[in-house]
């Protein structure tokens, strides 16, 4: 089953005009989405919901969560950009090592996939 949770994007100003009015806008900022894989992650570790998790970001924030998933028994994998000759960073969880599979520039269009995953979700809802 395909369940897709989204965010709304939050846009920071860049600009204002002379009454402190917001007129330009910078890049949009996905909030909650970490705590949100956190809790999947942990709650179907625990409800047993799947063998092997693999985790596509290197934020650290979410290290106590595959911390937890490993303590709870799975196996968690990691995911992650590896730009082409420079070092990446693969999480690493206290006391631990978890398999990491570096998404090189060749890698990342070998396996890009263009699907808008938010209206396949959609439209399975409604079948």
């Amino acid at each position: 089953m395909l369940k897709v949770n989204t965010r709304p994007l939050r846009y920071l100003p860049t600009a204002w005009d002379p009454t402190g009015r917001p007129t330009r806008w910078g890049s949009g900022e996905e909030k909650g989405i970490d705590v949100l894989i956190a809790l999947d992650m942990v709650v179907g570790a625990i409800d047993d919901t799947f063998d092997v998790a693999v985790l596509v970001s290197g934020d650290t924030d979410l290290l106590p969560a595959v911390e937890r998933v490993i303590g709870v028994g799975k196996r968690v994998e990691n995911a992650v950009w590896w730009p082409d000759h420079q070092p990446g960073h693969p999480l690493r969880p206290k006391g631990r090592s978890i398999w990491c599979h570096r998404l090189t520039s060749d890698r990342f269009h070998y396996l890009r996939d263009d699907t808008d995953y938010a209206q396949v979700g959609a439209r399975s809802e409604t079948l």
